[in-house]
């Protein structure tokens, strides 16, 4: 098994540019032509990429650590809860409950970009599953343009009023002792604007896929795409069955997702 020829990632950080295009290699060893240079407009565009791949690192780790504090939150809510029921007495408060639910609502406000980078989104994977790598770019290239893009925009757009009322009045929560409002009214705008900055670079990614400057693979992270072994069953660049002499696909343990 270890000896079966086989394609390579080269991570992002040394085929991010002409200079340095990583070519396909077999059994570990240089030696197949075959990405496209990419020509001034797609490396401005592969710029713009990358950039919001380090971006979208960031909000997931942001979001990652949010989760802490609101179990945290959660827990002290939920003791709280019970033993003043035991003692008939309201020991918890609204702007606990209220904290609990805005950090709830910031783990995906920072997450949605992160998700999308990293390919977990959920998808209708019984039919673009088994589909080839050229066809699921186009899919995902469509998907992006006339669904994520337009429900980003309309996000924006209709909240947008009801963030600038929000901030005029410095609303706050009806409930006694509860939170400011027009913070979280905010976010909720600013994960609209995540989500676009975000599938822009998703559309990027499919079309150096289309255009041949990169192999496809799901995820954006150099971490998990550097070093996977993958068939060329799985490239959006068939030619390079004949050049590697590779045949078949590769099983779930060794695709390395």
């Amino acid at each position: 098994m270890a000896d079966e020829p086989h394609l390579e990632y080269i991570d992002d950080a040394h085929h991010g540019t002409d200079a340095g295009q990583g070519a396909p290699v077999r059994g570990g060893t240089d030696g197949y032509e075959g990405l496209r240079p990419r020509g001034r407009v797609m490396s401005v565009l592969h710029g713009y990429r990358m950039g919001a791949n380090w971006f979208a690192g960031v909000q997931g780790a942001i979001s990652a650590f949010l989760i802490f504090p609101t179990v945290i939150i959660s827990v002290v809510n939920v003791v709280l809860r019970r033993v003043g029921a035991s003692q008939g007495r309201n020991l918890t408060s609204n702007s606990l409950v209220e904290a609990q639910w805005y950090l709830y609502t910031l783990i995906f406000v920072f997450g949605l970009a992160h998700i999308l980078r990293e390919g977990i989104n959920v998808r209708v994977d019984f039919w673009f599953t088994n589909r080839s790598s050229r066809t699921q770019s186009w899919i995902d290239l469509v998907g992006h343009m006339i669904g994520l893009m337009p429900f980003a925009y309309i996000g924006i757009k209709y909240s947008w009023p009801s963030v600038q009322q929000s901030w005029k009045f410095r609303e706050v929560s009806p409930n006694a002792g509860g939170l400011p409002l027009y913070p979280i009214k905010t976010a909720l705008m600013v994960a609209f604007v995540f989500l676009m900055i975000r599938g822009f670079a998703e559309i990027i990614k499919t079309i150096e896929s289309l255009r041949g400057h990169e192999y496809r693979h799901t995820s954006d992270n150099p971490a998990l795409a550097g070093g996977q072994t993958f068939s060329v069953d799985d490239f959006a660049v068939g030619e390079f069955a004949e050049k590697a002499g590779l045949s078949g696909g590769v099983t779930d343990d060794r695709r390395g997702t």
